[in-house]
């Protein structure tokens, strides 16, 4: 990360140039990356002015912003189309083709966005001087460096007491931001930054201030625009006058919108106004149908009446005319009732042509006659006319109310005391948005340094750039260093604040909240110290307590519950550059049964599942959909971003053979990863459990390191258990037990290395259809075993393979075991690598873990984990069919 110190070093640099450089690269690498998505269960859910709406599920964090373009491929086909509304697990798009009420799945691919295309047409025209936005540019200029404390001006206002429901550091932040014209209010995850922001906007629309409030996403807009509803309507529903506060997008928030949408909503708002003039354009549109059918009805019978009179004339002079002339007959009978005749064919000889010409004629003037019948040209010209008249007065009374319309919106926007919206929207819609005092920016940390700029300096007096720079960061496609510095750079970091912190240097344009309600202490204190200097106080809100339909033994009465999953030794996967961990997820599926099984997970708020890693929230996702539990959320810590739940589970995925990532390997507090690595620590709100392979990271991580800390605090802080605790007691297998079952007895049991050959032994007994084993060592005396109890199973039908470590030197025992297995039917399988130890049964039961099932009498101490899972089963033979080759069954062992 960059510090400002380079910001100093270069006072001389103009900024606006500086931005549309790194803009212009991240356009170039966005233009070439051209990331591609997979959306399922897609349905049209609005047709209007030509437009067809359809939301899709999505199954991941989508890389894709509101109101950008995109390509929607659909069965090879590609289609245009517009973003207009993101949320988390679904996507809309709008486009101007119907392709059905139902889409099963498609693919998104970014086009470049609107977003860049827009910064640059505007940091052009503030270049250029000739911007159609009015611009403070003194205000936008001091966002990127904080002026000297003597410097900061207060602008003369006669201000009333804060509100008695804030606290008291809520109240300074409050009194700092409406006295100067530029506040950085650094407001930590629980902190109330979204009730303080509610409250000035509140100040500012009693005091007639105009005000537009911009975040992020569309839930921060809803969550800021909230508070200030409920305050501004605690006076009675009168005091909420309609139009007076416009939130301008999609609203997200239910709450929201059941008790304000129809008075903020600019569409509900228009709709009312202009109820007269949405009749009025629907009867006129209705009419120009009805008028342009009628045009060509008249105008096709002019043109056959044209027609009808040259073919008349034609045959009149057939009649008397030389043979010759036949030709030129032909052709223009052709052509009048025989249009789809090629060209190409052969001429008929002229005294056919003339048959052919008369016969055409005879038997179609006579249709064309009664057609005409009664009209005539002087008429039919008339009507005409008329038709053509009207269609025109028609077009220009329909584009007039349609200008009526867009005004009407722009009336409204100027109108309005508050705007609320997001920062992408408010750039897109900057023509529209004029002429405001005071801007209120929220979770300014995650948005583009040269759009935090531009947003800046549409206020007139005051700004508020409000946000959390130990949270999420803005992200980009390139990585270039004009990039970094220019574009995706933290407008906090770049202006200072982070500087001033970091030495503990007050300054009056900074304000930061210190007080936390969301967390119970323990989960405060986990990120109290390691990421805000422990400025944090906790005060938790009295939240009724849970009550659990079962108990949860391994919580402990800890609200934080760190599971070790080393004796199982769990092996990790990359795809496409994202890691998967099948074991982690298993152990992710388990807990998140336990809490839903406890009543925990029975609502949208109750339980959330964070992975770093793409590929990991879809295998979870994967095995909670087998389970039919749909009411917990899976994704990566983007998506939970300003967002909370009761219980949080958070899985760190990495294992052998992984390497440590942005996410779990920074050492600064001003790195990606730890950004990352705090929004999902500080998600929780009664309950966190951590899930991590401590022995591969504690072997990958140094004290620098600091989630070599956070480990230290979660065992510090936290319960640490076992994972053999965590999945069940050793007991025998019951092998009825199926994932229709309920969650609360599911199969998922740990079994050592003197109970699992026994346990297995049962599995193996009961096996119906195919049984795969695999084993990177192998012994003669498990092996014998094995032999011995699938001999007469393989011969009822029973299938069996064994999977090998192909780069093993085997002794001279453990070939004859293997030749062994193989005489009796056994499909012997060489591993590239040496293969993960599991067992498959009958594509439904799986063990997995760290005792090798073909050498498991060693002595050696080790851990299986038995589960129901045919999805698990699956994804395990997927993986190892792809570093496998069998072995002939007539080739030499040693080969």
């Amino acid at each position: 990360m960059v510090r400002n110190t380079e910001m100093t070093e270069q006072p001389q640099l103009d900024p606006i140039a500086c931005f549309l450089t790194a803009c212009e690269i991240e356009r170039r690498e966005h233009r070439s990356s051209g990331r591609e998505h997979t959306v399922v269960q897609g349905r049209r859910i609005l047709a209007e002015d030509g437009r067809f709406f359809y939301k899709f599920s999505t199954s991941s964090d989508l890389s894709v912003k509101e109101l950008c373009s995109v390509q929607l491929i659909v069965s090879s086909a590609l289609y245009s189309a517009l973003v207009t509304a993101k949320a988390p697990g679904s996507i809309t798009v709008s486009l101007g083709v119907d392709l059905g009420p139902l889409i099963p799945t498609a693919r998104l691919e970014g086009e470049e966005t609107d977003l860049l295309q827009t910064l640059i047409h505007r940091l052009k025209g503030l270049k250029r001087g000739d911007s159609d936005v009015e611009f403070n540019t003194k205000l936008a200029t001091q966002l990127l460096r904080l002026q000297e404390p003597s410097a900061v001006e207060a602008p003369p206002m006669s201000l009333e007491k804060p509100p008695e429901d804030l606290t008291a550091d809520q109240r300074i932040a409050f009194s700092k931001c409406l006295s100067q014209p530029l506040t950085f209010l650094w407001g930590p995850p629980g902190t109330g930054k979204t009730t303080l922001l509610g409250a000035l906007a509140w100040q500012l629309y009693r005091e007639n201030k105009r005000v537009l409030i911009v975040s992020h996403t569309n839930q921060a807009v809803d969550g800021v625009l909230e508070s200030l509803c409920r305050r501004v309507s605690e006076r009675g529903r009168s005091a909420l006058p309609e139009g007076s506060i416009l939130r301008l997008g999609v609203l997200v928030k239910e709450s929201l919108v059941k008790q304000y949408a129809d008075q903020v909503q600019l569409d509900s708002v228009m709709n009312r106004s202009h109820d007269k003039v949405s009749t009025r354009l629907e009867s006129l549109k209705a009419e120009l149908a009805e008028v342009r059918a009628k045009l060509f009805e008249s105008s096709k019978k002019l043109t056959l009446l044209d027609s009808y009179v040259e073919l008349h004339g034609e045959l009149q002079k057939l009649k008397g005319a030389q043979r010759s002339e036949g030709s030129g007959l032909v052709h223009a009978v052709r052509k009048v009732f025989q249009p789809t005749v090629s060209a190409s064919e052969v001429a008929p000889s002229r005294e056919e042509e003339l048959r052919e010409s008369i016969s055409l004629l005879e038997s179609n003037l006579a249709q064309v006659t009664a057609e005409l019948q009664g009209c005539e040209r002087a008429q039919l010209a008339e009507v005409n006319l008329e038709l053509s008249n009207r269609q025109l007065e028609i077009t220009e009374a329909i584009a007039l109310l349609e200008k009526f319309v867009r005004d009407l919106r722009i009336s409204l926007l100027d109108r309005a005391r508050v705007v609320a919206t997001t920062a992408t929207q408010a750039l897109l819609s900057a023509r529209d948005l004029r002429r405001f005092d005071v801007v209120l920016v929220d979770e300014a940390s995650m948005l583009p340094l040269p759009l935090c700029y531009l947003l800046g300096g549409l206020a007139r007096q005051q700004a508020v750039v409000a946000g959390d720079f130990r949270q999420l960061p803005s992200i980009a496609s390139s990585d270039s260093h004009m990039v970094n510095l220019w574009y995706t750079r933290d407008v906090f970091d770049c202006a200072g604040v982070i500087d001033h912190v970091d030495a503990a240097r007050e300054h009056p344009a900074i304000a930061t909240l210190t007080t936390q309600f969301r967390s119970c202490e323990p989960l405060c204190t986990l990120i109290n110290e390691r990421f805000y200097g422990g400025r944090l106080v906790s005060h938790p809100r009295e939240d009724s307590p849970l009550v659990f339909k079962e108990p949860l033994t391994y919580l402990n009465r800890h609200p934080i519950v760190l599971v070790d999953t080393s004796p199982l030794e769990p092996r990790g996967h990359t795809h496409n550059s994202s890691k998967s961990n099948l074991l982690h997820a298993l152990i992710v599926r388990k807990i998140a049964l336990s809490l839903s099984a406890a009543g925990l997970g029975e609502c949208p708020e109750g339980v959330g599942v964070i992975t770093p890693y793409r590929r990991q929230v879809h295998l979870i996702k994967e095995l909670l959909d087998e389970c039919s539990i749909d009411s917990i959320s899976v994704g990566t810590v983007h998506r939970f971003q300003g967002s909370e739940r009761d219980a949080i589970i958070l899985d760190l995925t990495d294992s052998a053979p992984h390497r440590l990532g942005t996410f779990l390997g920074p050492r600064s507090l001003r790195d990606t990863g730890a950004r990352l690595l705090n929004v999902a620590l500080s998600r929780a709100r009664r309950y966190l459990f951590v899930v991590a392979n401590l022995a591969h990271l504690r072997q990958q991580l140094s004290s620098s390191h600091i989630l070599s800390g956070i480990l230290n605090d979660l065992e510090r802080l936290g319960h640490c258990i076992p994972v053999g605790e965590l999945i069940g007691e050793p007991l025998l297998p019951n092998p009825e037990l199926s994932v229709d079952q309920s969650s609360g007895v599911l199969a998922f049991q740990s079994f050592d290395q003197q109970l699992f050959l026994p346990a297995l032994v049962t599995d193996l007994l009961e096996a119906k259809e195919d049984v795969v084993i695999s084993t990177p060592r192998v012994a003669p005396r498990e092996v014998a075993v094995l032999a011995s109890l699938l001999e007469d199973r393989i011969q009822a039908g029973l299938r069996v393979t064994i999977i090998v470590d192909g780069a093993a030197n085997l002794d001279i025992d453990e070939q004859r075991s293997l030749k062994g297995l193989r005489d009796i039917g056994v499909l012997v399988v060489k591993s590239l690598s040496s293969p993960l130890p599991f067992v498959v049964v009958d594509s439904e039961v799986v063990w997995v873990g760290s005792i090798a099932p073909g050498a498991c009498l060693s002595g050696e101490p080790g851990l299986m984990a038995r589960s129901v899972s045919g999805r698990a089963c699956s994804i395990l033979l997927e993986l190892h069919n792809a570093e496998s080759r069998p072995i002939s069954r007539t080739s030499a062992l040693a080969g």
